[in-house]
């Protein structure tokens, strides 16, 4: 079994466990910590919890999630008065998932001896459900490692913490795979914020697949449609992006300029693309005009642009300037995995408010057509 690895971007800690579906044995030369577990799950109301089960590596078992220890250890259930004691190996500081019998409530419990004490408040559970769509060929969709990320509580002594509370494979995190590429993952209801997603799979070589979105106070449950690995715009409209994965961004911060963060209004992603001629970075891009366009577009207030600069061959090396409109957003991205999933994408891709691929463009005419659908009908100034 690979061991995980600990990876720092985006301002971001997180972690990615390639594991099996499987509790797993100790690795030499991991980092684990001895805690000592004593605590109380409650409801919201303060009433104990009885049947409360933790792991920190969760599996699928006739239907139904079944918690396990990375390493061996008696499983873990309050009794009667809502209490949990026992010892706990905590690998990597991965947290446990703590889930009442009927799988309806969830907690976290951190990775250290002062979170594994005292009163923890149970959470509604968020559930997140996804169909992999994964490439044709023999491989097996439990191959596909997955990550999850939700939005870290600011702490009070700094000004600027990691975006994310943590990263725990989320293939063990209370992830359940119902059969044919269809997933569920419950986790703690955090904050409003942007949860991201992250895949890892063989036809992705060394990268992941990200893909971020929103999640509001009311929402219970959020559908993520069909995420193809490696996704492909070929597969039409409806499907979330995968995020970009920028180097530079212009006029917005670089953890704040991917699909889900301009949610709310229809974005037009125009992409730009580049060659090298006489050991100069040439821009190929036929839809180059499109942010001068649409900046004098009657409704331009209405919807965001975003120029998205792909260079996978580092034909640019950050000489090529910009020009565009001021309030155009600009992204450099220079991965080969971005530039494979806008390959024969067109001018731009239309999202709509909900951050889905709405419309791929071929032409100035069919971009306007497409934002006038999207926009709807103006406002009837006699109705207000």
């Amino acid at each position: 079994m690979p061991m995980p690895l600990l990876h720092r971007a985006f301002k971001t800690f997180f972690l990615v466990a390639c594991v099996e579906l499987a509790a797993a044995s100790p690795v030499p030369g991991q980092t684990t910590e001895e805690i000592e577990v004593d605590c109380i799950f409650t409801d919201q109301a303060g009433k104990p919890l009885m049947g409360v089960e933790l792991g920190d590596r969760w599996s699928t078992s006739d239907g139904r999630l079944t918690p396990g220890m990375m390493v061996n250890r008696p499983l873990l259930v309050s009794d009667s008065e809502g209490r949990v004691r026992g010892d706990w190996t905590c690998c990597f500081g991965i947290p446990m998932l703590a889930l009442t019998a009927d799988r309806k409530m969830v907690a976290q419990v951190p990775g250290s001896t002062k979170g594994a004490r005292g009163t923890i408040v149970m959470q509604p559970a968020l559930e997140i459900t996804a169909h992999l769509k994964l490439p044709s060929g023999p491989e097996p969709v439990s191959r596909a490692h997955l990550g999850i990320g939700w939005p870290r509580p600011p702490q009070p002594e700094e000004n600027e913490g990691p975006l994310y509370e943590a990263w725990v494979n989320a293939d063990g995190f209370g992830c359940e795979y119902v059969g044919d590429g269809r997933m569920r993952l419950l986790i703690p209801r955090s904050p409003t914020g942007r949860y991201q997603l992250s895949i890892r799979h063989p036809s992705l070589g060394d990268h992941s697949q990200f893909h971020s979105f929103m999640i509001s106070p009311e929402v219970e449950t959020y559908d993520l449609g069909t995420l193809g690995i490696p996704f492909s715009l070929a597969s039409g409209g409806g499907h979330l992006l995968p995020d970009w994965l920028p180097c530079e961004a212009r006029r917005l911060p670089l953890e704040r300029c991917r699909p889900c963060d301009f949610a709310g209004q229809p974005l037009v992603v125009v992409l730009r693309r580049f060659s090298r001629e006489d050991d100069k970075p040439r821009d190929d891009s036929a839809g180059g005009s499109l942010p001068a366009t649409l900046a004098k577009h009657p409704r331009r207030s209405e919807f965001r642009v975003l120029l998205l600069q792909l260079d996978a061959w580092h034909h640019t090396r950050g000489t090529v300037e910009s020009t565009e409109p001021l309030d155009v957003t600009v992204v450099t991205d220079l991965t080969s995995i971005s530039d494979r999933v806008f390959e024969g994408a067109g001018l731009a891709v239309l999202l709509d408010r909900s951050g889905r691929v709405s419309h791929l463009v071929r032409s100035e005419a069919d971009l306007l057509e497409a934002l006038a659908r999207e926009l709807g009908p103006l406002p009837d100034p006699k109705a207000e």
